[in-house]
């Protein structure tokens, strides 16, 4: 499998590579494959997958299956060779993406047509961010660029870091984050209103009111204001965080997977962790969870990767409750 979260919808997961699968975690059956990239998640918004990989047609097209079936309905041809997983507008009417000759492009959907395209200063590797007409993108050239919908530019900042993730965004900051700073900025025109110098190993994961920061450990962030809500320390590294409800999942690289409680206080007893199983030899970098189901990439005890879906059976409030893990179906295993 390669080096990449999987991605969760209906309850059915599906992972990156070539092919691309996805997996009924109910039956550990794989239910379709397609053509796929490797280091790019496909995205499921509407019943639709879109996918990044190389078609029949060549390299510079969006593919678009059907998720229940895996039938391949119609290719998007873009101005260049896709690099991010597309990001949609809040309508759902266009999507965006980052080509890998320092560009970003736009695409109405309905049309199946490129809408504009903009260069920017450096390359476009990381997911873009879209929120009420607002497209932000970081680029390798350090920078963090706003755009509208439209295409036309509205600022630009440096980002002050290196090793940059994917940016958030909210409804009045977007939030950026590497090595060794994680800061908010005002959406409307890029000016700071928090910083922290501890920066992350990991991508954000964001609920609205919390900011949760990986970094060996990890914390919780007050998205207004910065401050340390909560922190969860395994004395191990720890996965990206993946938030359902008032749970927040994490791996951690002893193989376990760890349900946290979201809230400030914890538990009914002030506990943080609801629960904890070991999986493996280690869980990947990043998680993809539903309402009842965690889809952990890992290094299984014999060295092969594989997803592996563990089920949360109790209701998300509820302390000291049990998982159960089984394995839905090996991934592509291939030797670590």
């Amino acid at each position: 499998m390669d080096s990449t979260e999987p991605v969760a919808a209906d309850g059915v997961g599906y992972t990156p590579g070539d092919p691309m699968r996805a997996l009924d975690p109910a039956a550990g059956e794989e239910l379709w494959t397609a053509q796929g990239e490797g280091w790019t998640a496909p995205v499921v918004l509407d019943g639709v997958v879109y996918s990044l990989g190389v078609t029949v047609h060549g390299p510079n097209r969006l593919a678009l299956y059907r998720a229940r079936t895996g039938r391949e309905f119609r290719t998007i041809e873009l101005p260049g060779r896709p690099r991010t997983p597309p990001a949609f507008s809040n309508d759902r009417e266009t999507l965006f993406l980052g080509l890998d000759d320092e560009r970003v492009c736009a695409v109405d959907i309905d049309a199946a047509e490129v809408t504009w395209t903009r260069s920017l200063f450096g390359a476009v590797r990381r997911p873009l961010a879209v929120n009420l007409r607002s497209i932000f993108v970081v680029t390798e050239g350090q920078r963090l660029y706003c755009l509208g919908t439209d295409g036309r530019a509205r600022w630009q900042v440096p980002t002050e870091t290196v090793e940059t993730v994917a940016p958030v965004v909210g409804d009045e900051r977007v939030y950026i984050a590497g090595w060794d700073r994680i800061a908010a900025l005002d959406r409307r025109n890029g000016d700071v209103v928090w910083e922290d110098d501890r920066g992350v190993h990991e991508r954000l994961a964001f609920d609205g009111e919390r900011l949760y920061a990986a970094r060996g450990s990890l914390r919780a962030l007050d998205s207004a204001t910065g401050e340390v809500r909560w922190t969860y320390d395994p004395r191990e590294t720890v996965s990206a965080a993946s938030v359902v409800g008032d749970t927040v999942y994490v791996g951690t690289g002893h193989g376990e997977l760890v349900a946290l409680n979201r809230t400030d206080g914890g538990g009914p007893f002030g506990d943080r962790e609801r629960w904890s199983i070991p999986l493996g030899r280690y869980v990947g970098h990043s998680l993809a969870a539903t309402d009842r189901r965690v889809f952990c990439p890992l290094v299984r005890d014999d060295g092969l990767f594989s997803l592996t879906v563990v089920g949360d059976a109790a209701d998300s409030s509820s302390a000291g409750t049990t998982a159960t893990a089984g394995t839905a179906a090996d991934a592509g295993g291939s030797e670590s």
